[in-house]
């Protein structure tokens, strides 16, 4: 049996929890629930079993810690369909910002804001929503830029993101092989000069 030749798609290491429920594994302790996969489209539907975890939790508002890209392991990253939250841990109580902003459900609402409907930017540059004593982080989400509502941003975290993969670089070609019969007249060459130069 020829072991060295690919005879499929790429396996990606996946646990189940319960027996049943697909999870891909990631750095840590993020686990992402896989929904459906499209190995034409290179796409994965995903939730972050964290994130999920920690807002369904009522008494607590759970302020993610971490920007979701950053959770990924490789090959994965974060689909450029997707759409993004930002949320916001501010340390001081801020002005409503009109309707750019919502209250997150939290004990103390007075300084946690999510913001919708931000596009995905492949190197990050989030710079124009950064707010001034706030501490911002980004999660992708599915869904489409005129629907998405701000204050529903549990239901589009319940809903999950794509992450995408990109195709393993093609086997390089092997090295070209000289005979020993041209490199011998090369350093003959180089070796005679040498010598009439000194």
């Amino acid at each position: 049996m020829e072991t060295t030749r690919s005879c499929g798609p790429l396996d990606f290491e996946v646990s189940c929890i319960d027996g049943s429920v697909p999870v891909l594994r990631s750095s840590g302790f993020n686990d992402f629930t896989i929904m459906d996969v499209s190995y034409e489209e290179r796409s994965m539907h995903v939730v972050d079993v964290k994130i999920e975890e920690d807002f369904n939790v009522s008494k607590s508002c759970h302020f993610p810690r971490w920007n979701t890209s950053g959770k990924l392991a490789l090959p994965f990253k974060v689909n450029p369909a997707n759409m993004n939250l930002i949320f916001y841990n501010c340390t001081k109580t801020m002005a409503h910002q009109g309707r750019a902003l919502a209250e997150m459900r939290c004990v103390n609402t007075s300084n946690t804001f999510v913001r919708s409907g931000v596009r995905y930017d492949a190197i990050g540059d989030y710079a124009d929503y950064a707010l001034e004593g706030c501490d911002a982080i980004v999660m992708p989400v599915m869904g489409s830029f005129g629907e998405a509502n701000r204050s529903d941003y549990e239901r589009l975290i319940s809903d999950g993101f794509l992450l995408t993969w990109d195709l393993p670089l093609p086997t390089p070609a092997p090295a070209r092989k000289f005979t020993c019969q041209i490199i011998f007249k090369q350093c003959f060459v180089v070796s005679s000069i040498v010598k009439k130069s000194s």
